[in-house]
């Protein structure tokens, strides 16, 4: 009773547009567009892990999906792209409870890239919390440069309060 057959990682997942469309901005934009593939019944889906793609739409029919410390960045990235805020706080709590010295930069930088604000939060208070250990790091040094300038504002800002 599908409507919509999704083709990840040559295996084929089906749907139902109405529902996806209630659920997901990003599949109410997509089925609604008038582009080629609202129309579609087979879209093809890239840069997507299978199971991630499964478990994104559990969590669209269902509400409830288990994100662990191992597929929260890749449930983080697909839910972002698909815009399921509700799976997307859920990844940046489990992200957030798994912070320590040195995954802290990794994190901040996963935060900033998937626009996860409380997970980026979190993750600068943080590092401010541990900054002398954290800013020798090399993962510090490997920051993107825009993400350093951010981090050095933020602890000017703290010192400036003190």
């Amino acid at each position: 009773m599908s409507d919509i057959t999704f083709l990840v990682e040559e295996q084929k997942v089906y749907g139902h547009k109405a529902l996806l469309g209630l659920r997901s901005e990003y599949f109410k934009t997509l089925f609604s567009s008038g582009m080629r593939d609202s129309s579609a019944s087979e879209i093809f889906i890239p840069n997507v892990k299978y199971e991630t793609f499964l478990e994104v739409l559990r969590y669209v029919y269902t509400g409830q999906v288990t994100v662990t410390s191992e597929t929260a960045i890749g449930l983080l990235e697909a839910s972002n792209f698909y815009k399921v805020e509700g799976l997307k706080a859920q990844c940046e709590y489990v992200l957030h409870l798994n912070i320590d010295l040195d995954s802290v930069c990794n994190l901040l930088e996963i935060a900033d890239r998937f626009d996860a604000r409380k997970l980026r939060q979190v993750c600068l208070e943080h590092l401010l919390d541990h900054y002398e250990v954290v800013t020798t790091s090399q993962a510090f040094q490997e920051m993107e440069r825009e993400l350093l300038v951010y981090v050095m504002k933020e602890a000017c800002k703290r010192l400036n309060k003190t």
